[in-house]
């Protein structure tokens, strides 16, 4: 996030706007005060937040709306914004009260809705007005549950009956009896029986999705920009150590990719490099894992 002065030889300020893994920032507005406002999507658990009305990623990638005084020293506001599938914020406007207007992407079933006038499909656009205030969402404080300490056993007291010389009454003595332990079986394994064999470690989660967005770019000529490939499985989670494989539809002169496969890392992600060449014009390349497929159209200016 960068702002230069009207004379366009100084910054008036310029910083880092992202956590510890990948974020992408794709519309921004300005206010009257200098305000400025940023979204866009974010792959980091860590991104900055401040009053947030949602303050934790759910996806495996969420959009993000920020707040940034006119300083550019501290954030008004910043939130999480999506469900449990991929979300982006790709612009955004404000008005003359502050109110913030942010269109983009979901996949989520659950991204959240307010006065929504349609239901959710596979993949949507949605709208999404945000209150000058942004008003956070109470965070629920789990409670803790208290464990019980298990009590010794007791031995069970045997009633002794003692007759006392002339008299009648006989008067009962508690004898404890002392507990006999139970001797540990020992197994003696027979002559030749094989040790047996760990169980092997399950296989990781099986993909559902390949994920390349954007699907498009524009690259100047010999420009290179790195393409994060990601494999998720059933509710958005990585599918790790999976090999992605790489291959240029069109275009193969206009555009190289490295390298030409990767398996993906810890968080499910392959990344590679598109370079453009001196020649312009439209290329596709796919990126593939077994059946799961995604392409980005590259235009080299």
């Amino acid at each position: 996030m960068t702002k230069i002065d009207a004379s366009g030889t100084n910054l008036s300020y310029s910083t880092y706007l992202g956590g510890s893994g990948d974020d992408c920032g794709y519309g921004i507005a300005v206010d009257s005060g200098g305000n400025a406002y940023v979204t866009g999507y974010t792959l980091s658990s860590d991104f900055p937040t401040e009053n947030p009305m949602y303050g934790t990623k759910t996806g495996s990638y969420d959009a993000f709306v920020t707040k940034i005084d006119a300083s550019g020293t501290s954030l008004s506001y910043s939130t999480y914004l999506g469900g449990i599938d991929d979300d982006a914020g790709e612009s955004i406007a404000v008005d003359s009260a502050g109110n913030v207007y942010v269109a983009g992407y979901t996949w989520s079933s659950d991204f959240p809705t307010k006065n929504a006038m349609y239901g959710s499909g596979s993949y949507d656009a949605f709208v999404t007005k945000i209150s000058a205030d942004a008003t956070p969402i109470p965070t629920l404080t789990p409670t803790s549950i208290p464990t019980t300490t298990p009590m010794p056993d007791t031995p069970t007291p045997t009633l002794t009956v003692i007759p006392t010389s002339g008299t009648p009454t006989p008067t009962p003595t508690v004898t404890p009896t002392p507990e006999t332990p139970t001797p540990s079986p020992t197994v003696t394994p027979a002559p030749g029986t094989p040790t047996p064999t760990p169980s092997p470690t399950p296989e990781p989660c099986k993909p559902k999705k390949l994920n390349v967005r954007p699907k498009s770019l524009k690259l100047a000529r010999g420009m290179s920009v790195q393409k994060i490939v990601t494999l998720t499985c059933k509710k958005s989670l990585p599918s790790v150590n999976r090999l992605v494989k790489v291959k240029i539809v069109s275009g193969k002169k206009r555009m190289t990719v490295s390298p030409t496969m990767k398996e993906t890392d810890e968080n499910g992600q392959a990344t590679f490099t598109i370079t453009a060449t001196e020649k312009t014009g439209n290329a596709v390349v796919q990126f593939k894992y077994k059946n799961l497929t995604g392409d980005v159209t590259v235009k080299v200016r």
